[in-house]
């Protein structure tokens, strides 16, 4: 929605962007135009380039942790990621508006129309969740719905998790905080007078945190178990979960196709130190590389100087993927972890989009 016309000196729009919706990488030169993005409701990331399509910065935009905006210089590589649905950003920038002039778009970018679109979006959405790790977090305080909510009927139908993860947990951060929207799925998923409320289990796995509810019927209350009071029901954690989930914010997001449960967990999900070093050189050296070509690698597993990677997206099944294991990823880590004696491929790259490799090369791992 504009609110300006197109001869004036300052421009003003709404722009209403949808997870999934992809701004391909542009920017402003002739003349060079500064833009200032607000967000106004949702969520969002705005994601400046340097010329060689290297992440330079990547700024989230949550008004509810006071991440309001963001102004772009002019001439840079940029663009907008959206993370929830229903989000809209206020955007400004110099006018007049002139087609011609409209914007250029980076060469190393994929086209709108191109297949590997969604890919190269998968990376960067890869690559802002990746950023959060390291970050403090501010833990918003916990909502009036903790302590009550209305009821609603039942639906347990899509009790499942994803997760933004950092480095550390603020010292004095509560347990868990509950948002409004999480409070409202308890109640939908719970029948009445059949249970006392729900159970978060959490584990690690392959440098990831995974998450199961379960709900709890009163002879399956463990005392040990820390609780969160939820109007007539009760949110428990898994007393040997506690400290793997200790400083989270835990929200629901249901909208059109997108529904489930939001866990942003500031805690490390590595419990190796080395591992976690080596996670962060994949998500702050490696990766961003490999994202120029709708690529990824996931360290996945470290067994004593072994490391375990898996690719994915346009590397996996790629005719260069021994060149990029052997020459690009076993190349950075000799030179961050001299200590590292091998580095496996565990990739099936039978099973890509576009299979280059046979059963046979499945696994192919030249040594370090």
């Amino acid at each position: 929605h504009n609110f300006h016309r197109h001869e004036e000196p300052v421009q003003r729009f709404l722009n209403a962007v949808e997870p999934g919706s992809y701004v391909r990488p542009h920017r402003h030169v002739d003349p060079p135009k500064w833009e200032l993005f607000v967000c106004l409701r949702g969520r969002g990331a705005s994601i400046t380039f340097d010329d060689a399509g290297r992440i330079a910065a990547i700024h989230r935009l949550d008004p509810d942790r006071g991440e309001y905006g963001i102004e772009i210089p002019a001439g840079a590589w940029h663009t907008i990621v959206s993370l929830e649905p229903g989000s809209v950003f206020l955007e400004i920038k110099e006018g007049p508006f002139e087609p011609k002039h409209a914007g250029v778009f980076a060469p190393w970018s994929p086209a709108a129309d191109d297949p590997a679109a969604s890919r190269y979006l998968a990376t960067l959405g890869a690559a802002i969740a990746a950023a959060a790790r390291g970050a403090r977090r501010e833990l918003a305080k916990a909502p009036p719905a903790l302590r009550q909510c209305p009821d609603a009927q039942p639906d347990a139908a899509t009790m499942k998790a994803t997760t933004q993860t950092a480095e550390r947990v603020l010292p004095d951060a509560p347990l868990v905080t509950l948002t409004e929207r999480a409070i409202a799925k308890v109640h939908s998923a719970l029948t009445e007078g059949a249970s006392v409320g729900v159970r978060l289990t959490v584990g690690r796995e392959k440098g990831s945190f995974t998450y199961k509810f379960d709900v709890v019927a009163p002879d399956q209350i463990d005392p040990r178990d820390p609780v969160l009071p939820c109007g007539r029901w009760r949110f428990y954690v898994d007393h040997a979960s506690a400290d793997l989930i200790r400083g989270s914010e835990i929200d629901y997001v249901s909208s059109g196709f997108t529904q489930g449960w939001v866990i942003d967990n500031p805690n490390p999900a590595w419990d190796s130190e080395l591992a976690r070093r080596i996670a962060a050189v994949f998500d702050q050296k490696i990766n961003p590389g490999l994202a120029q070509h709708g690529g990824k690698a996931t360290l996945v597993d470290l067994k004593d100087t072994i490391a375990y990677v898996e690719m994915s997206g346009g590397c996996q099944g790629c005719s260069m993927a021994t060149k990029t294991l052997r020459h690009g990823i076993m190349r950075v880590l000799a030179e961050e972890f001299p200590e590292l004696t091998d580095v496996v491929d565990t990739t099936d790259h039978s099973g890509g989009a576009n299979p280059y490799f046979t059963g046979d090369r499945q696994g192919d791992s030249p040594a370090l």
